[in-house]
């Protein structure tokens, strides 16, 4: 059975009302990873900031790492969401 036909069988309206359900998750699970992985590193920056005088230094590269951290999140909640998009129809996600 092709895609079209697989489409043709399902309440597509009710497919799509569901796939913004899931991108509002994903949404809400970036924001969540954000404002965690943003708390953590403020919070440790700010507590050994003054008794270690070596971190203004190589401050640079925590930012680096958070970026990294960040960026590597927000790829893989976006391939998280291409690949329920894309497979929706073909395994029957939403029945």
């Amino acid at each position: 059975m092709d895609d079209k036909q697989t489409e043709a069988n399902v309440d597509t309206a009710r497919y799509m009302s569901k796939l913004r359900q899931d991108a509002l998750v994903v949404v809400a699970l970036m924001g969540v990873l954000f404002f965690s992985e943003s708390f953590i590193f403020y919070t440790i920056i700010t507590t050994v900031w003054d008794s270690t005088p070596e971190l203004s230094s190589i401050f640079p590269v925590y930012v680096l790492f958070l970026l990294l951290v960040l960026g590597v999140g927000t790829a893989a909640c976006l391939r998280v969401y291409s690949s329920i998009k894309e497979h929706m129809y073909t395994f029957r996600y939403y029945d």
